[in-house]
């Protein structure tokens, strides 16, 4: 007998203890694919926002390339044209003056002129070049770079070689 005067009986309880719901496996998993959802749209969203941001950067740097090779057109047009002209017009008064001139000294002077407004219409002429060679209207880039190296390589002992991909459009 037991000492409460109950004979043999064995009593039990059994207490269950729920999880408050942030401790369940559900909502666990919930929280996961929810994360995981939002870093893959934030990771998205990224892309798209570097994506966008490279190709403005892109055409800007085109734009201002386009800009910067018409103002070196245009500086070289104006060289050759206008200061080209001038120079060319100089020299040949100066030829002319030298052909009229009785006196040596004059036609030794005007001889000197003509050499040098000569040797100033060839480096007018060397800077419009280098500005903008007149190859890249005429021919285009590819053309136009396969032309310089082989300027370049019979300038040179040095010899270049040239494996150029097609780059004109």
């Amino acid at each position: 007998s037991s000492p409460l005067g109950v004979a043999g009986d064995i009593a039990s309880l059994e207490i269950i203890v729920s999880p408050f719901w942030w401790e369940t496996t559900g909502f666990r998993i919930l929280l996961g694919t929810l994360l995981l959802s939002g870093g893959f749209a934030w990771s998205s969203s990224r892309v798209k926002q570097l994506k966008r941001r490279n190709a403005v950067q892109a055409d800007f740097s085109r734009q201002l390339i386009e800009r910067e090779e018409a103002e070196r057109k245009r500086i070289s047009q104006e060289l050759h044209d206008s200061l080209g002209h001038d120079l060319l017009l100089v020299r040949n008064r100066a030829l002319d003056g030298a052909n009229r001139s009785d006196s040596s000294r004059e036609k030794q002077q005007f001889d000197s002129i003509s050499e040098m407004a000569g040797k100033a219409l060839e480096n007018a002429r060397g800077m419009a070049y280098n500005l903008r060679p007149f190859e890249l209207d005429r021919i285009g880039f590819q053309k136009a770079v396969e032309s310089m190296v082989s300027k370049i390589s019979e300038s040179s002992e040095t010899r270049y070689f040239k494996d150029i991909d097609e780059l004109d459009d």
